[in-house]
Parts: C-alpha cells; structure tokens; sequence
C-alpha cells in the first residue's frame, strides 16, 4: 500500500489477532512488490490496486499478473495473493473481482480489511491456506503440549502460521 497508515494497520492487525511470529515485509508500490517477490517465496502477498503516483505506472493487478509469471517460469511454490482495496477500478468493465483474479489474486478483500477481534481475518486466512494453517496450529500446539510436560520450560509463544520459513508481503 502507498499509504503507510495502512501498512502499519494491516501489520498491527497480523500481529494482534493472528499472531506475533509474522515476519512483515511492506512496500509501497506495485514495481517493489515485483522486486521483493523475485527476492524472497512469500507465504502471502496482500496487494493494493490503485496507488497514488503516475497515472501509467504499473497496478496491483498488473503486479499480480507479474508475479505470477515469475513464479510458473521459476517453478516456485505459489504465494497466495489477495487483492485489497477500498475501490476497484479496473478497465474493460466486467465484475472488478473477476479482472482481480483472472490476473492471479486468490482472493480480494475490500477495505475496511477483515475484522481480528471477531475473527473473520483468522477465518479468511483459513480459507486461504487451508491446511497449511491448520498444520501450523497443529505443530504449535504440539510444541506446547511438549513444553507444558517440562516443568522448567514455559512457552509464551504464539502459533507462527508460517510454513518453510516464508513471510507476508503487504503492498
């Protein structure tokens, strides 16, 4: 996102309500999403569509399609990506959402982003990582269980909801 307001939300967000262990990469524009993406397997990316600068300037969607395509020519494990703005605006008309995923975006949230305290940012990340989380939260709880029949060892830790040492991108 270009606004760091809403970086900084989107961050605090992760590390309120789904868990500290996020290591949180951000950048402001849909070209430095590229670059970071080339750089580094994200276990989610969250892009923004419009961002305030040139008017022929890459998008989010376009950043999308561009990742994508580095991922299928490298073989690289697929990020999930979602899409996340307040207005989607996209050319040729049709449904924005359609446009969005057709691109690549697993799934477009809308702004205000998915709540903490209620639950539904949990609940949406479920649904995108499916068992991949469910995985995490289950060797979390493991480790726990371990830990908990150690009477010298206490664990204030939170599930990392991490997979292969990858991190989420916010842009």
């Amino acid at each position: 996102d270009d606004i760091l307001i809403n970086s900084k939300l989107l961050e605090q967000l992760f590390h309120k309500f789904v868990g500290s262990n996020w290591v949180i990469t951000s950048v402001c524009t849909p070209e430095a999403a590229v670059e970071a993406a080339q750089g580094t397997a994200f276990d989610l990316i969250i892009m923004d569509e419009m961002f305030s600068h040139d008017e022929g300037s890459m998008r989010g969607s376009d950043a999308i399609a561009a990742i994508r395509r580095m991922e299928e020519s490298t073989g690289r494990e697929r990020s999930i990506i979602v899409m996340c703005s307040g207005a989607l605006e996209l050319a040729q008309g049709g449904s924005a959402e359609e446009d969005v995923k057709q691109a690549g975006a697993d799934a477009v949230w809308s702004k205000p982003l998915p709540q903490g305290a209620d639950g539904s940012l949990c609940a949406e990340l479920r649904k995108l990582f499916g068992t991949k989380l469910a995985l995490a939260q289950d060797e979390w709880i493991a480790e726990q269980l371990a830990f908990s029949s150690e009477p010298s060892v206490a664990s204030s830790s939170e599930p990392s909801f991490r997979s292969k040492g990858r991190s989420p991108l916010i842009s």
